[in-house]
């Protein structure tokens, strides 16, 4: 297998031909429903889609998880030191409960779950036939 750069929504890629596809801090760069659509058709039966994802907070929940991550990250620093990292940043247009309502329509029988540090996972395995 090969690497290629470019496109996630465009690039070649023959569907039904990947046992393990992941997205981390990548899905909030495109559109959401044809991001996970695409990868649920890259995988082959039994394949299994592993996202790492950033939205936005737009519930009191929301806030909730934010102030435990910034709690969380500020203690983490505090033992680890700061650390940039020189990837660009765009912030998620899509809210928890969006990316989650989108999630499920998309990728029938999927988990989906908030994480510490801002952060939500998406976990799928596609059906056999």
């Amino acid at each position: 297998f090969s690497f290629m750069e470019g496109d996630f929504l465009s690039v070649p890629l023959a569907e039904g031909g990947l046992d393990f596809v992941s997205a981390v801090a990548s899905l909030h760069h495109m559109p959401i429903e044809p991001a996970l659509s695409r990868a649920g058709r890259l995988l082959s039966p039994g394949g299994k889609l592993a996202v790492v994802g950033l939205a936005r907070a737009g519930s009191p929940v929301d806030y909730m998880f934010g102030a435990a991550g910034v709690a969380a990250s500020r203690a983490v620093r505090v033992r680890r030191g700061w650390w940039e990292h020189s990837a660009p940043t765009t912030d998620p247009s899509d809210t928890y409960d969006e990316v989650r309502r989108l999630a499920h329509e998309t990728l029938a029988g999927c988990t989906f779950r908030r994480r510490l540090y801002f952060r939500y996972t998406i976990t799928w395995t596609r059906p056999n036939p």
